[in-house]
């Protein structure tokens, strides 16, 4: 794993954004061969927004979220699965970020919430990428999302744009409606809507990764109740590989009876990076360029 706080990043020039890089799926030795894509495209997961109900102006929470990958964004903008995803191979992600309400609007029989990345996040605010030979994860159960090889970790910025989620509170709806109810009993206001948050990458593994990562984006739709995916049962809390123990505590009306909302998410992420003409006038990028040109040398 590099961290991108040895990359000397020079002050004569401002660091360019590119809006491909170049990204192994399985590593090094995989079947796959290096390619340039525009992002990745996390398939449907889970998103948790804990102690956020009843809804006030101000007040803060922290919002989880974990999905596996669909496939990588190609330079034409079309979602393409690797060789092997979720067969011989999986990555995942899990992120939390502190989230702070701006604005609660109601219009008759909708509520608006306007939320920001808060300007000071939880010391456990964090966005994981993960390599795992075998996928293993499991939605309803929401584990095995943070194990085998970490090979990103960013922490989000309060440079998001707004995130808006609209809700009729008066409409209920069954909340597990993918496949078998596994939540009997169990009902959800009616709602969608979309989040966003920016992160600065703090390391990164440049046997997947081969352009040295600066920044990264994250957006995602959001919607209730649940249809494409199963409601998870557990949320990773904490950085590092720790095994998932936020427990969602959503009542009998997800949305309504609190404390927590659950939602399903669908996001992708995009990416900055150095160019290497940057990288090779700072201070100390001799390391990741010496990385990058051996690792594209014995492909």
């Amino acid at each position: 794993m590099l961290d991108h706080g040895s990359c000397g990043t020079p002050t004569t020039a401002p660091l360019a954004q590119a809006a491909f890089i170049s990204f192994d799926p399985d590593g090094p030795g995989g079947v796959n061969a290096p390619q340039t894509i525009g992002g990745l495209d996390w398939a449907v997961g889970n998103a948790l927004r804990k102690s956020s109900i009843p809804l006030e102006v101000g007040s803060t929470f922290q919002q989880y979220y974990q999905a596996t990958l669909a496939g990588v964004i190609n330079t034409n903008g079309v979602t393409v699965a690797p060789a092997g995803l979720n067969s011989t191979f999986e990555i995942t992600a899990v992120a939390s970020v502190t989230k702070v309400v701006a604005s609660v609007g109601v219009n008759g029989q909708t509520t608006t919430v306007v939320t920001f990345n808060a300007a000071v996040q939880s010391p456990n605010s964090f966005f994981e990428i993960w390599y795992q030979a075998g996928p293993n994860s499991n939605s309803l159960a929401g584990t095995g999302y943070n194990d085998g090889q970490r090979i990103m970790l960013a922490t989000p910025t309060s440079s998001a744009p707004p995130g808006t989620f609209t809700f009729l509170p008066q409409s209920l709806d069954t909340f597990d409606q993918f496949g078998a109810n596994d939540y009997p009993g169990i009902q959800s206001v009616v709602g969608s809507g979309g989040d966003a948050y920016d992160h600065a990458v703090n390391s990164f593994d440049p046997s997947f990764f081969l352009d040295a990562i600066q920044t990264m984006s994250f957006n995602t739709s959001l919607i209730t109740p649940f249809k494409e995916q199963n409601p998870s049962h557990l949320f990773v809390g904490v950085a590092g590989g720790g095994a998932p123990t936020i427990i969602p505590l959503i009542g009998t009306i997800n949305g309504a009876s609190g404390p927590d909302i659950q939602l399903q998410a669908d996001g992708n992420v995009t990416f900055t990076a150095i160019p290497e003409p940057t990288l090779a006038a700072g201070v100390g990028a001799t390391v990741v360029l010496s990385l990058l040109s051996s690792r594209r040398r014995s492909e």
